[in-house]
């Protein structure tokens, strides 16, 4: 019985509540658990908590026994919460006993395993300890290691945010139950005492925190910071802090998230080509002074990127044995002291790429790392000693990449080992070439990445500089001078697959530049200026698979073995023509016809035309609508002509003739005749708005001067937003606004992915080459310069110019339904189905003109890719379709063409002359106005 009791005991102190939730038991503990909790079993709250927690698991539990060395507990078959409410009931009496006699027989101790040890005190989920050496003062580095001995760690804010504030409080509370910790021998009557915690702040400084107590109040702690030397002695109290027990076996418990707060097991990495592995964490971003304190020594990588870490000593990374992958980049560090990563012995990749401070380092920064295999330094400059030997320990290395580091000295970048590199990046050029006086040096280097980034003088490289690189399979020479590229430059390439070549100011290829790199399957040649080349400058190349340059020019000459070449003819070209078939050729000459002779015929028309004054308003803004549309006309007239200038040989041309005067000029006037015929339907609409909706507020209506001065408004505001990418903004550079493609068009019309992997080129070679990631981060996906600005012109204007239309028509005819109506007007149904008929074919040009363009910008922007084909027939007999048929809508059909007709036949029968019936003209007029919407 007694044991029943202690056991219920232990039980009532661990446990809250018990309750059932539909299916679900429900477990609830106490908030927080202290060892001082297990020694008063004589308190009448913890006699009453046994009973109550006993009555809840009788409720729940059947049976309890012990099956060889497996507790087996056996739930009651149904639970209901109606359950919970008989604890006088003598079967659950019965049930109380027996089951807590069955435990008290399996069960030998409750403990709190998560509680501190004594003398320390918890929050937050670690154990805070404040502790006086009793011999004499400390250095701070002393007390550090007094700390270790504890094992745990030297207490310090690590974190700039919320949680290092949690920290701070931490400490604070600390300092408050100096009755929980080991007491300091005179601190606790002193009104301030230094105690040492914190960071190294400097080379030589570090944290040191001040505590100072209230007088009035004792409770009251508050603490400040200041800085002495790591190596004075200066106080004899120190705070430390450890992790509780986490009681995880790593080989039991393999899934298990290892991440200290406020770190974590997301897969959430700011560069998503990297994987995080099992047993790693991410720290990334979170404003972090120095590794967590916490980590597992479990934890076999983590990801710092991003943080704050000034200083690398080999304190840092205390606790972490089996650390094998570890990314610094991102940080602010000033400084690596010797053998800063002493304690990484089994560390493998160490990533300080893109530090935003200069780093000092020394012969000895990397000391210790031993096995080592990668080390990227890409863009983080150094600060070292003349003559230091940078990377003479680390004879396991296999990948080592300090592009950017402004290493000038091939002395410094000595390897102890470098027959075993097999991955290389460096700069600058002068580096390598001295590096490389013996190539078979590095027989086994599998990529190499050479680059001539913000060097003045020799960017050239020699020929047969690469001979005897034997395995070399990739290589990427970026920002070199090599006006001709000629065979004898890589010779001795025999296992060469992958070949980039990034702006390196080519200005002719010979005709058998190639012809030696017989296993090649990848090449990409990136410069703005197309090189001379010869037709047959792949050929041989029987393995050739993918090709990419910034022109399309060389994917015409690639052999039949090329299943991918970038960037690809737009989706109305062909390597011959700038029209690619009979079809669309014929259609574009049609509508530029049918467009030009279609409004000049309206210009004339109207200009003859006499009236009143909504004859002139009406009249002056169909004239200006044809207008716009009619150098819609030009434009295309001009794209089927050079089409016919072109033909069969456009490829030859197609540089040439996208940088002309011409095609920039060309698609400023398409641009200029699409806005502008956009601006004037608007006018119209809500001009034909004010008359018919309210049409006796006279005071709303368009004046003749009104509407001039909304014409000049326009024509001034549509060339302005036209004519701005031809001006040297810097946002439009390079100013190829309009020439984007061979129709001289800034329009989105499509997704096009090999645009995106030009302008991250580099980011994937298409055989695992990660070089660029360590140079630059991805950018993000741009069509072209200014595309903002076109998708905001010709996607979001148009869209609300096309909904402001269709709203006022809508309410045109919505009114003019109420009015009549009103009226009692019956015998209209003949000229409101007309009337309807109208509005609908004026909205329904603008969809079938605008809609289309709209959405296929709106799905370009989401990267969303249509058929070709779809583009190219859009691209015809969409665009130009209103341009087309606004003379039709707007003139041809409001024309009286039975009294036009009759005319005729009057005028070849003659007839004696009439005097003109005022009467009669007038009600002509009314007539032909009524039909005029």
């Amino acid at each position: 019985m007694r044991a029943v009791f202690r056991v219920m005991f232990y039980v009532s102190v661990l446990v809250d509540t018990i309750t059932a939730e539909g299916e679900y038991v429900v477990v609830t503990l106490r908030n927080s658990i202290n060892q001082p909790d297990f020694e008063r079993p004589n308190d009448n709250y913890t006699t009453r908590a046994v009973f109550r927690v006993m009555f809840y698991v009788s409720v729940l539990v059947d049976t309890i026994t012990a099956e060889g060395e497996y507790v087996v507990v056996n739930l009651r078959n149904s639970i209901n919460q109606s359950d919970f409410g008989r604890p006088n009931d003598n079967y659950t009496t019965r049930g109380v006993f027996r089951l807590m006699f069955s435990i008290s027989v399996l069960v030998d101790t409750f403990t709190a395993e998560d509680a501190c040890p004594n003398g320390w005190y918890n929050c937050n989920g670690r154990c805070y300890g404040l502790f006086t050496n009793q011999t004499h003062k400390l250095t701070w580095v002393e007390a550090r290691e007094s700390c270790w001995s504890k094992d745990a760690f030297l207490a310090a804010i690590t974190n700039d945010g919320e949680y290092g504030r949690v920290e701070e409080a931490c400490m604070k509370e600390t300092l408050r139950n100096l009755n929980n910790t080991e007491p300091l021998p005179y601190g606790q009557y002193e009104p301030q005492k230094s105690i040492y915690a914190g960071l190294m702040t400097g080379a030589r400084t570090c944290d040191l925190m001040v505590k100072t107590i209230n007088h009035m109040k004792t409770s009251e702690v508050n603490i400040t910071w200041s800085q002495a030397e790591c190596t004075e002695n200066v106080t004899d109290a120190f705070m430390c802090v450890k992790v509780k027990e986490s009681g995880l076996d790593q080989d039991n418990n393999s899934s298990a998230c290892l991440a200290p707060p406020p770190c974590s097991c997301s897969n959430s990495l700011e560069w998503s080509f990297i994987d995080m592995l099992q047993g790693e964490i991410n720290c990334e971003n979170l404003g972090l002074s120095t590794m967590p304190i916490d980590i597992l020594q479990y934890v076999r990588g983590v990801f710092v990127r991003g943080n704050k870490i000034l200083y690398i000593e080999n304190g840092m990374f205390h606790g972490m044995p089996n650390l094998k992958r570890l990314d610094l980049g991102g940080n602010e560090i000033h400084e690596i002291f010797s053998f800063g990563f002493k304690r990484l012995s089994q560390l493998e990749k160490l990533y300080l790429y893109e530090n935003k401070k200069r780093m000092r380092v020394g012969s000895r920064s990397f000391g210790g790392l031993h096995k080592l295999k990668v080390l990227r330094l890409s863009r983080t400059f150094l600060e070292y000693p003349i003559n230091s030997k940078l990377f003479q320990d680390l004879t396991s290395l296999v990948e080592l990449s300090i592009a950017g580091c402004d290493i000038k000295r091939a002395e410094n970048m000595f390897l102890p080992n470098p027959h075993l590199v097999q991955v290389l990046d460096i700069d600058p050029l002068d580096t390598f070439n001295d590096m490389f006086r013996n190539p078979t040096e590095y027989k086994n280097l599998d990529k190499l990445h050479v680059s001539a980034e913000g060097v003045s003088g020799n960017k050239s490289i020699s020929d047969g500089q690469f001979d005897g690189l034997n395995k070399l399979k990739t290589l990427i020479l970026d920002m070199l001078d090599i006006p001709l590229l000629q065979p004898a430059m890589f010779g001795g390439l025999d296992s060469l697959t992958g070949l980039i070549l990034a702006k390196c100011q080519i200005y002719m290829i010979e005709k058998h530049a190639f012809s030696q790199l017989r296993n090649l399957e990848l090449i990409m040649i990136n410069q703005k200026a197309l090189p001379k080349y010869p037709v047959s400058l792949f050929q041989g190349l029987d393995n050739l698979t993918y090709v990419s340059s910034y022109h399309v020019e060389l994917c015409c000459i690639v052999p039949t073995t090329v299943k991918e070449c970038y960037p690809q003819l737009d989706h109305l070209s062909s390597c011959g023509d700038l029209v690619k078939n009979d079809i669309l050729r014929v259609s574009l000459w049609t509508f530029g016809i049918c467009i030009l002779l279609g409004n000049s015929a309206v210009i004339l028309f109207r200009y003859r035309e006499a009236g009143t004054q909504y004859n002139y308003i009406n009249r002056i803004l169909i004239m200006n609508l044809s207008l716009s549309d009619m150098i819609m006309g030009i434009y295309i007239i001009i794209m089927a002509s050079t089409d016919i200038k072109y033909r069969g040989i456009y490829i030859q041309n197609r540089d040439a003739w996208i940088k002309s005067g011409l095609c920039m000029g060309s698609g400023f006037i398409a641009s200029l005749s699409s806005e502008m015929s956009v601006y004037i339907l608007v006018v119209m609409t809500l001009d034909r708005f004010l008359k018919i909706v309210f049409p006796f507020k006279i005071w709303l209506h368009f004046s003749k001067r009104a509407v001039q001065g909304l014409l000049i408004v326009g024509w001034t505001l549509c060339i302005t937003l036209t004519a701005l990418p031809l001006l040297p903004l810097d946002y439009f550079s390079p100013h190829e606004f309009y020439t984007q493609t061979g129709f001289c068009l800034p329009l989105m019309l499509n997704y096009d992915s090999s645009k995106e992997a030009i302008l991250n080129e580099g980011v994937s070679n298409r055989q695992g080459d990660r070089f660029a990631l360590d140079r630059q981060k991805q950018q993000p996906y741009s069509h072209f310069n200014g595309w903002e600005y076109s998708f905001a012109l010709f996607n979001v204007v148009n869209l609300l110019a096309f909904l402001l239309i269709a709203t006022g028509y809508l309410a045109i005819f919505v009114a003019t339904r109420i009015a009549k109506s009103k009226t009692n007007q019956g015998s209209g149904q003949e000229q409101d189905r007309r009337m309807a008929l109208k509005l609908m074919w004026i909205v329904a040009t603008d969809f079938c003109c605008w809609v289309p363009v709209i959405i296929m910008g709106f799905l370009t922007y989401y990267k969303v890719a249509l058929p070709g084909e779809i583009v190219a027939y859009v691209s015809i007999y969409i665009l130009p379709i209103n341009s087309a048929i606004n003379p039709i809508l707007y003139t041809f059909s409001t024309l009286p063409w039975n009294k036009l007709w009759a005319r005729c036949k009057c005028r070849s029968a003659p007839e004696p002359a009439q005097a003109p019936n005022l009467r009669n003209t007038r009600d002509s007029d009314s007539e032909a106005s009524a039909t005029k919407l």
